[in-house]
């Protein structure tokens, strides 16, 4: 997986001596990278005031760190976003929660990838988590994002997709649907797969949990890579026994992606959608907590805000 041209990593973990972490840094070097490590949230939020990263790999669980007790790298992604909306920020971690992995896809984190992971391949070899880790880095940087695709006239978007293979559960969303002023038509996952997915305004996929069998993972495939255009909003149960199939999703970059036993779903669905309607052909823009960014003291440096001040 050797580089032709330099990529250029910022690596935040609170654990350097860590085994994992050690073998992480001598592989992606090896592999070419270029890798500037920290080991605080602050001087992550220097380092991307100071130097272009191409990208972010965050750990989540900071309170190894003194300063970093009450801050994790979830909240680090939200104001890299926030500050650039096309920072491309990977997770990795081994601390993460059902609630990290559903926040994290909901502002577009560019990958999820849990530090015990391990995949085994048809030829029965064994892909562990910095293997996957680098396939996800080398997966973003041939990706070709979609230029104003979606900036189609109104008409032709002619519905929002409500697709599932659970009925009743795809009718406790309808009532709430039908508040809003699109109309929604409503398919099981294969019909909704094998339509004509640019036609939609938008896809909803609404399920109890996804079976991580070959069938679903082709369709589930094809219904979440026909976003941007549309949007893919997503919901599931959030449970711990789902994660490797939640992380699947994670990764694939849904719009939205809603914890369904949440008991505020229904209304961060339809939040989901309106929002949708607007981001169509462009990066969404997120503003990030300023007063819970404040504790997590991630601000930019002294320096910077006082050139920025005689410049005015």
């Amino acid at each position: 997986m050797e580089q032709t041209q330099k990529i250029e990593l910022l690596f935040m973990d609170d654990e350097p001596e860590s085994p994992i972490i050690q073998n992480c840094l001598i592989r992606l070097r090896q592999a070419g990278y270029t890798v500037n490590y920290v080991e605080t949230i602050s001087e992550a939020i220097a380092a991307f005031y100071h130097h272009y990263y191409d990208f972010f790999i965050l750990d989540i669980d900071m309170s190894h760190v003194a300063e970093d007790q009450h801050g994790d790298g979830v909240e680090l992604l939200k104001r890299f976003v926030s500050l650039h909306n096309q920072a491309k920020v990977i997770l990795y971690s081994g601390a993460g929660t059902v609630g990290h992995w559903f926040d994290a896809a909901s502002v577009h984190c560019a990958g999820y990838i849990a530090k015990d992971e391990s995949i085994e391949d048809e030829t029965g070899e064994i892909r562990d988590s910095i293997t996957l880790l680098m396939e996800k880095i080398d997966q973003l940087t041939q990706k070709q994002f979609p230029e104003n695709e979606c900036n189609e006239p109104e008409g032709q978007r002619e519905a929002w997709l409500l697709c599932g293979d659970d009925a009743l559960l795809l009718e406790q969303c309808e009532p709430m649907l039908s508040a809003l002023p699109y109309k929604t038509v409503t398919l099981n996952l294969t019909e909704a797969a094998n339509s004509e997915l640019k036609r939609w305004r938008g896809i909803i996929i609404w399920q109890r949990q996804f079976p991580l069998r070959s069938t679903t993972l082709k369709t589930l495939d094809r219904l979440l890579m026909a976003s941007p255009c549309p949007h893919v909003v997503v919901g599931c149960d959030g449970e711990d026994r789902y994660r490797d199939s939640i992380l699947y999703i994670a990764n694939r970059q849904p719009f939205r992606f809603i914890d369904r036993t949440r008991p505020d779903a229904l209304q961060r669905l339809q939040a989901a959608v309106e929002k949708a309607e607007r981001w169509f052909g462009q990066k969404e823009i997120f503003q990030a907590d300023n007063t819970k960014l404040q504790r997590l003291h991630i601000t930019a440096p002294e320096e910077y805000l006082a050139s920025w001040q005689m410049e005015d």
